[in-house]
């Protein structure tokens, strides 16, 4: 009787945390958001993985067991995009205003232990931002009119460092290389400059669509290439040097959220509405397709060993973990 009931719970707990849905390649499925999941990122221990939701909750999910372990309540404002920084004790966010008489965006970086916020960006073009892989530094777009300038702070005490710019069109993507040192910054008419963070010089600039909005931008581990995504276009490998194209991927960016490569520089996770694509970073040929949410995905990351993928799942309310496919091409 013992095993019999042990057995029962066991196969309970897999079904609260894991799809069996056929045709579902997800580890495991996190449940619980009420409304539109919109984005994930996973501590830099990799132990963690926090979910940002529209219903204004900040989720901190365990990820050996799947359990919500802490829980941040900021409605009625929306959560519309969550990343770690400083070491991991503290998070950003942009979120959509709700209330009428302040209706806008904002981006606030959060103490995670006290669930306080450090410091609060007034953010009138959107909440594009990019926290540096050390997570000291965040860039987010100016507050000015025009928005054609990029502003660095100090994540630990929302102390601002310096302006980069001016820009040549209004900011809609950002993006720091894997050493600090570089940031790149894609626009709404489809042209992107890169910057020396510390001198805040420019270093190069090019067109790539005309007219046609950055949704996001990932720079290649080595630092000589950018991932450049418009919406329901292929997505383009260019070189940060002069902009010259090196090769396209064989399927169409499909989200408003991001793209991202391994930590290892070998794989290019892209999102392909509801599946998620896995392709070479070298060749630009999809390896993998992973297929589960019943919804287009809003947002995905990579854990800092490259072993793990999250994809926020927008409308379906849930979090997949997926295994990283494993591949030599």
């Amino acid at each position: 009787m013992h095993r019999i009931l042990t057995f029962v719970w066991s196969l309970l707990a897999v079904l609260c945390w894991t799809s069996l849905t056929h045709g579902d390649d997800a580890f495991m499925v996190l449940k619980g958001h009420k409304r539109q999941v919109t984005w994930v990122d996973f501590s830099p221990d990799g132990k963690t993985l926090v979910s940002g939701c529209r219903d204004g909750t900040i989720r901190f999910w365990e990820l050996e067991s799947g359990k919500v372990i802490d829980t941040i309540d900021d409605s009625p404002n929306h959560v519309d995009r969550v990343a770690y920084c400083c070491d991991g004790n503290a998070i950003v966010t942009s979120e959509t205003l709700t209330k009428r008489e302040n209706f806008g965006y904002v981006i606030k970086i959060w103490d995670i232990k006290n669930q306080k916020t450090v410091s609060s960006i007034n953010a009138p073009h959107g909440g594009a931002f990019a926290v540096s892989p050390n997570g000291k530094v965040l860039a987010t777009p100016s507050d000015q009119p025009d928005g054609k300038d990029v502003v660095l702070w100090n994540t630990k005490d929302g102390r601002q460092i310096k302006t980069i710019g001016p820009i040549e069109n209004t900011v809609s993507a950002l993006a720091f290389t894997s050493d600090n040192a570089s940031l790149a910054i894609g626009t709404d008419h489809g042209s992107i400059e890169v910057w020396d963070v510390e001198k805040a010089k420019q270093s190069s600039s090019f067109l790539t669509n005309k007219d046609e909005a950055i949704v996001t931008l990932a720079f290649s581990v080595d630092g000589k290439s950018l991932a450049i995504a418009a919406f329901c276009k292929p997505v383009a490998l260019r070189s940060v040097k002069d902009g010259q194209l090196l090769k396209k991927l064989e399927a169409n960016f499909d989200s408003l959220g991001n793209l991202l490569y391994s930590p290892d520089g070998k794989i290019l996770a892209v999102p392909l509405n509801k599946p998620l694509g896995i392709f070479s970073a070298t060749s630009g040929k999809q390896l993998a397709t992973l297929s589960g949410h019943t919804s287009g995905i809003e947002c995905l990351a990579i854990s800092p060993n490259g072993k793990w993928l999250a994809t926020a799942g927008g409308f379906d309310k849930t979090v997949r973990i997926w295994e990283m496919p494993k591949t030599d091409k």
